[in-house]
C-alpha cells in the first residue's frame, strides 16, 4: 500500500489511541483520539520497560490483555516473540490492530475481542469449544458409568508472560480479574494508575470526568496493588517504575518463574 493509501486507511480506522509507526507514518500524527495523552502515547511507557524485557523473545508466548490498538503487541513482536495473543473489549481497537498486523506482516500476532472476566472459561473461541466438548464427555460418562469416574479437565493455555498496561483501573472487579489471569502465566508485567500510599490498602473511587470518560475508575493504592497481586498468587512483586507520575510498573512473578533474559533493576 502506498503512502496515500496508508494515510487514508489510518483516517478510516481512527481515531487512534496508540501511536504506531507504520513505516514512516505514525497513526496519531494522522488521526489521534481526543484526550490528554501526548501524540506519542504510549511511547513514554515503553521507554520505561524496553530495557527490562528480554531483548530477544524468541520462543516466548505473550498475552497482551487490554491491548487497545496494539502498540505493545507490535513492539513485542519486533523482539521475535513466537506467539502473541492480543485481547481487548473494544472491537474497533481490535479492528485497528488486525489491520496493523497485516500491514506490518506480523503474522504471529492474533487479535481478539474478549472479556477478561471470562478468562477462567477460556480466552478464545477454540477454548470455549474444548470446554463444551469436555462438558459433553462428562455428561455421557455420568450417564453410561454412574458413580465416580476420572473426568477430563480443561486446562487453560499458558503463556510465558501476561502483559497488562492501562487496564486495571478500568475494571469494576480488579481483584477478580487478577485471579483469572494468574493461572495463565508465572509472570505478569502490569502498569496502572494508583494512589501513592504504601501504608493503607484500599481502592479509591474516581467519578467519570465530564466530556472525557463515561465510566468511573477504581484506583488502588500502591500498597493495595501489591496486596492484590500477592493474593492472586504472585509471591514476588518488583517495582520497575515508581509512582512519581501516578503510573507505576510492577513485575509480579511466582516462585520458580523463569526470568532468564530479563534485565531486572539491581540484578
Amino acid at each position: 500500500m502506498n503512502r496515500d493509501g496508508v494515510i487514508k486507511k489510518c483516517i478510516e480506522l481512527g481515531p487512534w489511541f496508540h501511536n504506531i509507526d507504520l513505516g514512516g507514518i505514525s497513526t496519531r500524527d494522522i488521526a489521534p483520539s481526543p484526550g490528554p495523552q501526548p501524540l506519542d502515547h504510549p511511547v513514554p511507557r515503553w521507554l520505561k520497560i524496553k530495557d527490562v524485557l528480554p531483548a530477544d523473545m524468541s520462543g516466548m508466548s505473550v498475552l497482551d490483555v487490554g491491548c487497545s490498538d496494539g502498540f505493545f503487541s507490535v513492539e513485542i513482536a519486533k523482539r521475535n516473540a513466537s506467539r502473541i495473543l492480543s485481547i481487548d473489549a473494544q472491537r474497533l481497537a481490535i479492528k485497528r490492530l488486525r489491520w496493523v498486523k497485516r500491514h506490518l506482516k506480523l503474522s504471529h500476532i492474533t487479535a481478539l475481542a474478549g472479556d477478561i472476566y471470562k478468562f477462567h472459561k477460556g480466552i478464545a473461541g477454540l477454548d470455549s469449544f474444548f470446554i463444551f466438548v469436555h462438558k459433553g464427555i462428562r455428561f455421557l460418562r455420568r450417564k453410561l458409568r454412574p458413580g465416580k469416574v476420572n473426568e477430563p479437565i480443561y486446562v487453560a493455555r499458558r503463556f510465558d508472560l501476561v502483559f497488562m498496561f492501562a487496564l486495571l483501573y478500568h475494571l469494576k472487579a480488579p481483584l477478580l480479574a487478577l485471579e483469572y489471569l494468574a493461572p495463565l502465566s508465572d509472570i505478569l508485567l502490569i502498569e496502572t494508575l494508583v494512589v501513592d500510599d504504601e501504608q493503607n490498602s484500599y481502592l479509591q473511587y474516581v467519578a467519570p470526568m465530564n466530556g472525557v470518560t463515561t465510566e468511573p475508575k477504581l484506583l488502588p493504592t500502591t500498597r493495595c496493588l501489591k496486596d492484590m497481586l500477592r493474593w492472586a498468587g504472585y509471591e514476588h512483586v518488583m517495582e520497575i517504575a515508581d509512582a512519581s507520575d501516578k503510573r507505576p510498573i510492577y513485575l509480579a512473578y511466582k516462585e520458580g518463574a523463569d526470568l532468564s533474559g530479563w534485565r531486572l533493576p539491581g540484578k
